[in-house]
C-alpha cells in the first residue's frame, strides 16, 4: 500500500531499476509551443492544433513516457511516471492527504521555518559573515518537506546529509535531461544519504520516498530562492513586500495569505508568491508524448510554460519585471495563461493551497531574518564568475545551476 512510503528504506535499492531499461531509445522529433491555449491542450494530452485529429496515446501514458528518465535516474514510480491509472489516482489521493494542512498546522510549519532559518543565518556578532544562499533554500525546503511528508523532526536531521541529498537530487535531475544513463556513483551517493534518514530494507520503486520528496521539494526550492532574491535584493524590492511577508509569517492562515492592506496599490503575500510563480514557474516546460492519428511516428511535444507566463501580449510590456501589484487586476486571458501547477486533467494537488503557501512561509522566514541585518548579495568567491555582481535589471535565470554560487554577506558598517 501507499502507506509503505512512510517506512521506505534506501540502502538495498535494486540496480534493476535502470538495468532493465534499454540503453538505446529512438529519438523522437520534438516541438515546443508557446500559445497558452495550445499549451493547455498539450498538458491535457488532447492535441496541439485546431484539427480534429487527436492523440492516440492515452493521457496517462502520454504524460508518463517523457518522465521515464526520472525512473531511470531516481528509481521512482509515482503519479508522474506510472501508466497504471488506478495507482496514479491512489498516489494522488495519498499525496493530497499529506499536504492538506489546517491553519493550526500551518502555524507549526511557520514556526519551524522561522527556527530553521534562524539557526542557519549568522546573527549580528557572529564570526560567520556569509552563507551560500542556494544551500540555505535547499536545506530549509527539504527539512520542512520531510517533516510534512514523513513526520521527521527537522532539528534531528544532519545538515551535511540534507545538503548531500539536495545537491545530488539537483545534479541528477539536470543530468537526466542530457543522458540516458546518469552516473551510477551519484545515484549510489544519493541512496546512501537517503538511507541515513530512511533506514531499513526491502525497498521497491513504489516504496521509494523520493516519489513524494521530488514533487514537494525539487519543484519548490528554486522558486523560493528566486522569490527571496527578488523581494530582498533586487532593484525594485520594496520594504512593504518584506513587511507583508513578515506579517504573514506571524499569522500564516489562508485568509491572511490573500489579504491586501487598505493602502491603494497594496499587495498580499499571495500576490507576491503568484508573481514569483509566474516569472519563475517550477517547471518551465511540460512534455507529453503524442501520436496523432494519421501520422506515422510518435513525437515529443512541449508546452512552454515560461513563455506563456512572460508573453508581453498577455502580461504587458513589463512582463519580464517582478511586479506583484499586477495581480490586483488580473484578467481572464492572463489567468488562462498562468499554469505553474499544470492544468486540466493533470492539475497538481499542491495548486490550491500547499504549493503557494509553502513558498510563502519559507520566503517569509528568510525575509524576516534578513530584516534584522544589513545584507548584500554577491557571487561566492571561487564561483565561475568570481566577484561579479548579480544583474539588478534583467530577469533572473531560473535554471537549476545558475545561482549555485550566490551567497549573502553581512554588509560592513563602513561600506
Amino acid at each position: 500500500m501507499l502507506t509503505l512510503l512512510l517506512w521506505a528504506a534506501i540502502p538495498s535499492l535494486s540496480l534493476l531499476w535502470w538495468l532493465s531499461v534499454p540503453k538505446e531509445e529512438k529519438a523522437l522529433s520534438q516541438t515546443t509551443f508557446d500559445d497558452p491555449a495550445v499549451c493547455a491542450m498539450i498538458i491535457a494530452c488532447t492535441g496541439y492544433d485546431c484539427s480534429s485529429d487527436r492523440n492516440t496515446i492515452n493521457n496517462v501514458q502520454s504524460r508518463a513516457d517523457p518522465n521515464q528518465r526520472l525512473v531511470r535516474t531516481f528509481g521512482i514510480d509515482n503519479a508522474f511516471t506510472t501508466i497504471d491509472e488506478n495507482y496514479r489516482k491512489d498516489f494522488r489521493s495519498h499525496a493530497k492527504e499529506k499536504i492538506t494542512l489546517d491553519d493550526r498546522r500551518w502555524k507549526t510549519i511557520a514556526d519551524l521555518a522561522r527556527q530553521l532559518v534562524g539557526t542557519a543565518i549568522p546573527q549580528p556578532g557572529s564570526d560567520i559573515a556569509n552563507i551560500r544562499l542556494d544551500s540555505l533554500a535547499q536545506s530549509v525546503t527539504l527539512k520542512i518537506s520531510l517533516h510534512i511528508l514523513f513526520d521527521r523532526n527537522p532539528f534531528q536531521l544532519d545538515e551535511e546529509v540534507i545538503l548531500e541529498i539536495a545537491r545530488t537530487i539537483n545534479f541528477l535531475w539536470t543530468e537526466s535531461k542530457s543522458t540516458i544513463d546518469p552516473s551510477g556513483a551519484d545515484r549510489e551517493r544519493l541512496r546512501r544519504a537517503l538511507g541515513l534518514i530512511f533506514p531499513g530494507v526491502g525497498l521497491t520503486a513504489r516504496q521509494n520516498p523520493l516519489n513524494l520528496i521530488l514533487p514537494a521539494y525539487e519543484t519548490l526550492w528554486r522558486v523560493i530562492l528566486l522569490c527571496f532574491i527578488e523581494v530582498t535584493f533586487r532593484h525594485r524590492a520594496r520594504a512593504e513586500w518584506k513587511q507583508v511577508l513578515n506579517d504573514f509569517l506571524a499569522d500564516p492562515t489562508n485568509a491572511h495569505f490573500e489579504e491586501r492592506g487598505p493602502r491603494p496599490g497594496a499587495v498580499s503575500a499571495a500576490d507576491i508568491i503568484n508573481e514569483a510563480l509566474r516569472l519563475y514557474p517550477p517547471t518551465k516546460r511540460v512534455y507529453r508524448k503524442f501520436h496523432i492519428a494519421g501520422k506515422t511516428d510518435p513525437e515529443m511535444v512541449a508546452a512552454n510554460i515560461e513563455a506563456c507566463h512572460r508573453n508581453p501580449a498577455i502580461w504587458g510590456s513589463d512582463s519580464w519585471l517582478f511586479k506583484p501589484s499586477r495581480w490586483r487586476n488580473i484578467g481572464n486571458e492572463a489567468r488562462n495563461a498562468y499554469m505553474p501547477f499544470g492544468g486540466s486533467t493533470f492539475v497538481c494537488p499542491a495548486k490550491q493551497d500547499f504549493g503557494p503557501r509553502m513558498i510563502g512561509v519559507i520566503v517569509a522566514a528568510l525575509v524576516t531574518h534578513i530584516l534584522q541585518c544589513d545584507w548584500k548579495l554577491e557571487l561566492c568567491v571561487g564561483g565561475p564568475n568570481g566577484g561579479e555582481e548579480l544583474s539588478r535589471e534583467e530577469p533572473l535565470v531560473s535554471d537549476r545551476n545558475n545561482y549555485e554560487w550566490i551567497e549573502i554577506s553581512r554588509r560592513l558598517s563602513h561600506s
